[in-house]
């Protein structure tokens, strides 16, 4: 193991997710300031949130690589992966947005988030700003930039110092940490685990990528592209009363995440047992 690879323990990635939340806020406020100035929104749009994305996860990324004796090719391990896994993984991320949105709805009915954050929410989701805005902060910016930080940089570094379990479970606790929010953070870290899973598995970012984007294309393809309505799905994020999903919709999301998780570690196994 070569010194490199000791970068970050649990400690230093805790000042790394105060440090990005620091510069994200104080990015946010130029932007503001900015705004003002010159009589256009830009913070809470699309573009500027994507915009605030690139610059803090960019200035961390940067100080992390120095920190970590690395490169961004190290961080960002870009191995070809089988067409194959695609349609579980798939499956996976699907079945697990469908219950993890229950999950959300379970919450919100004992915890009702404020109206600033649904508001925010919705205009996002909801791509009632701009479409492609929400597509580019939501399934590009956000995948790359998250994904490169927490299993490009973080989780390669826990799995330095700690065991693969632990080094799972915690980058995926500190990867919900990051959303800065109680309605996202269990969503945020079952996802967490999930990727993190499958960088070790494949040794590679890019299934990560791959997941992160489905999973936020996920409700901006269903509430704003094909404007469907599934009851505690779309519409609403937290306006009112709660309503929950019908339970055929969650048996589908249980059979999806099951199917999924169950055809990976076949893949999974199979591929171990043949190196």
């Amino acid at each position: 193991m070569t010194e490199k690879y000791l970068y970050p323990n649990i400690s230093q990635s805790i000042w790394i997710v105060i440090l990005l939340t620091i510069l994200t806020i104080g990015i946010g406020v130029v932007l503001g300031i900015l705004e003002f100035a010159i009589g256009f929104p830009l913070s809470d749009r699309p573009a500027g949130l994507a915009l605030i994305n690139i610059i803090a996860f960019g200035l961390i990324l940067a100080r992390g690589l120095k920190r970590a004796n690395a490169s961004l090719r190290e961080i960002c391990p870009l191995v070809p992966v089988r067409l194959s896994l695609l349609f579980p993984m798939t499956l996976t991320v699907i079945g697990a947005i469908i219950l993890l949105s229950e999950v959300d709805n379970l919450l919100r009915t004992f915890l009702p988030p404020p109206a600033w954050f649904t508001d925010y929410f919705e205009s996002l989701v909801g791509a009632h700003i701009s479409l492609w805005g929400s597509i580019v902060s939501l399934v590009v910016v956000a995948p790359l930039t998250e994904e490169l930080l927490m299993r490009g940089l973080i989780l390669r570094g826990f799995l330095s110092h700690y065991s693969t379990r632990k080094a799972i479970l915690v980058s995926a606790i500190l990867f919900g940490l990051l959303h800065l929010n109680p309605w996202q953070f269990i969503a945020a870290t079952i996802l967490g685990i999930l990727f993190a899973w499958w960088f070790i598995e494949t040794r590679s970012i890019l299934p990560c990528f791959f997941g992160h984007a489905l999973a936020n294309a996920l409700p901006l393809t269903v509430t704003a592209i094909f404007q469907l309505e599934i009851s505690g799905f779309t519409g609403g994020f937290g306006r009112g009363k709660v309503e929950f999903q019908p339970l055929w919709f969650d048996c589908v999301g249980f059979v999806l995440a099951a199917l999924g998780v169950w055809l990976l570690i076949r893949q999974f196994r199979q591929s171990s047992e043949g190196m």
